[in-house]
């Protein structure tokens, strides 16, 4: 089959393959990293109740999250003496802030904005919250779809909340069956991936009930 698919269509299986692959891999282990930096946050967590308290109209309490993500990026700084430089959103909680700034976002600016896969780069537009990378994925299930992650990544190595290593990937050679003569390539990967400084993340959970000031 692989010479039909390099003689007819111009096609490499084992480079197609590979590529497949390394793709399946990049989503698997960002999936992982997400995962615990989520589980790991350790700086605290803020609960946005969706409807208006008394005074508040529904828009005006929508723009109000911009409140609880200072209120997160206060946790961290109470602890690591900086505040946040990175946002990470389920998509429903990203719904709900992206109500917060009346011109949403702008998830084709920056450079290549989906360079990390599963993980997509949407700015806010009209330059809210200069200098925070804000994001938002698709790894996050169930309850946690409504989980905002806001995190600080200092500029010295001990402040930094997550480490993840890689190992060089291994790609074995494609090596041929003698009974069906079928061909067969393994890929491997290996990292190390740690939480590092839990205090240096935070969280801001969106549910349900009325809400209260902060």
């Amino acid at each position: 089959e692989l010479q039909d698919l390099r003689a007819y269509h111009g096609l490499d299986a084992s480079l197609e393959l590979v590529g497949s692959l390394a793709r399946e891999i990049a989503l698997e282990w960002n999936q992982v990293v997400l995962a615990e930096m989520l589980a790991g946050a350790t700086a605290g967590n803020e609960n946005f109740g969706t409807t208006a308290p008394s005074g508040y109209t529904q828009k005006e309490w929508d723009e109000y999250i911009s409140r609880y993500l200072d209120k997160a990026s206060n946790d961290i700084f109470k602890k690591r003496n900086g505040d946040m430089t990175h946002i990470i959103a389920g998509p429903d909680a990203w719904l709900k802030l992206s109500a917060t700034f009346r011109t949403g976002t702008d998830p084709r600016s920056g450079p290549n904005p989906e360079q990390f896969a599963g993980l997509t780069l949407t700015p806010f537009m009209m330059g809210t919250a200069p200098g925070v990378k804000t994001y938002k994925t698709s790894f996050w299930a169930g309850s946690n779809t409504n989980k905002i992650l806001v995190l600080r990544r200092g500029t010295d190595w001990s402040d930094t909340p997550y480490v993840w290593a890689p190992y060089l990937d291994y790609v074995s050679p494609v090596l041929t069956l003698p009974d069906t003569f079928n061909q067969k390539q393994g890929i491997m990967s290996r990292v190390a991936h740690q939480v590092v400084v839990g205090d240096a993340m935070a969280t801001v959970t969106i549910g349900a009930g009325t809400g209260v000031t902060v």
